[in-house]
């Protein structure tokens, strides 16, 4: 007689132990990659807020003219309702008078395209988190400002007529346009988040020069 043999797969006790550590496996990784997502989505804003303001000093220096750059206030990175507006205008100054006058060449910016809908500028949305945080310590206009939760709008950038704005020299100086003989006057900062574990920091230096930082929440310091 030959030995009776069990068909091949699996019985029912042991696909529901593999339906259960797969739903275990899920719980544990998709939180992990929703927050990685968020964080990714922050980062990529800040740096490509940093790409923008490197072009517009790069622009000004190779024409040989001011650029101005008047930002959205709130800015907004995405309208979950409709359409985004542009989180900037950027403006060739072509009459030299620091204002964006008839005959000057006028660009709108936007944020990052795939921003998620947590990610905002700091303070804009939600309850951003650390507000006991220092400032980036590299953005020196923001010196007098105790720390994340006190800032106006999620900028230390200076503000011309009610929103935040800058220009730049043909030297690639950003001004205060408000003062816009006094070199360095217009650096600044952005702060962005995700709302929830991050917050990053596009500084505009004195001299021109773009820096983007990460908030390390561990250490009350940025990287």
């Amino acid at each position: 007689m030959h030995k009776l043999r069990r068909p091949a797969g699996f019985s029912l006790m042991e696909l529901m132990v593999v339906i259960a550590i797969i739903a275990i496996v899920s719980a544990l990784i998709v939180p992990a990659l929703q927050s990685y997502g968020l964080r990714e989505s922050a980062r990529a804003n800040a740096q490509n807020l940093a790409a923008i303001l490197a072009d517009i000093r790069a622009r000004a220096i190779d024409q040989g003219t001011n650029y101005l750059v008047f930002f959205a206030n709130p800015l907004t990175l995405r309208n979950p309702f409709g359409p985004t507006p542009p989180i900037a205008q950027i403006v060739q100054d072509v009459d030299g008078n620091w204002l964006n006058s008839p005959g000057d060449v006028v660009q709108n910016v936007f944020a990052y395209q795939d921003t998620r809908a947590a990610v905002s500028v700091y303070g804009v949305a939600g309850a951003p988190p650390f507000g006991t945080a220092p400032l980036s310590p590299e953005d020196f206009s923001g010196a007098a400002i105790p720390d994340l939760a006190s800032l106006a709008n999620g900028t230390t950038f200076p503000t011309f007529a009610g929103a935040p704005a800058l220009g730049f020299t043909p030297r690639g100086v950003p001004v205060d346009l408000n003062n816009p003989n006094n070199p360095g006057s217009g650096a600044g900062a952005v702060y962005l988040t995700d709302n929830n574990k991050t917050v990053y920091a596009t500084v505009l230096l004195p001299l021109g020069g773009v820096r983007v930082r990460v908030l390390d929440p561990n250490l009350n310091n940025w990287l």
